[in-house]
């Protein structure tokens, strides 16, 4: 439900720094990797900037043996040929994005 509704929060275009695969803890054996979906993008609300790093309103941490879930996940955000992306943000909240 929380998902509907935050898509349901005005959009802006930001400036997208990262966007991939980022590693979650260590492990010494590839297949013990665990991965999250990284992000790093800052966006501008009335002549604030804020950043922002989330994805999904939800966390989703995988092995690596699975990390086509959060490729399929990275593949969902909508980016601009000029490195922006479309950021929603809570209108009472602009911070939270």
């Amino acid at each position: 439900m929380f998902q509907l509704i935050t898509r349901s929060w005005p959009s802006t275009r930001g400036q997208l720094d990262h966007l991939g695969l980022d590693k979650f803890g260590s492990a010494i054996i590839l297949s013990d990797q665990d991965y999250h979906a990284g992000a790093l993008y800052s966006y501008q609300i009335e002549h604030n900037i804020y950043h922002g790093k989330r994805v999904s309103p939800w966390i989703i941490i995988a092995s690596h043996n699975v990390q086509f879930i959060l490729k399929h996940q990275l593949s969902q955000v909508e980016t601009y040929p000029d490195n922006k992306v479309k950021v929603f943000c809570k209108s009472s909240n602009p911070a939270k994005s």
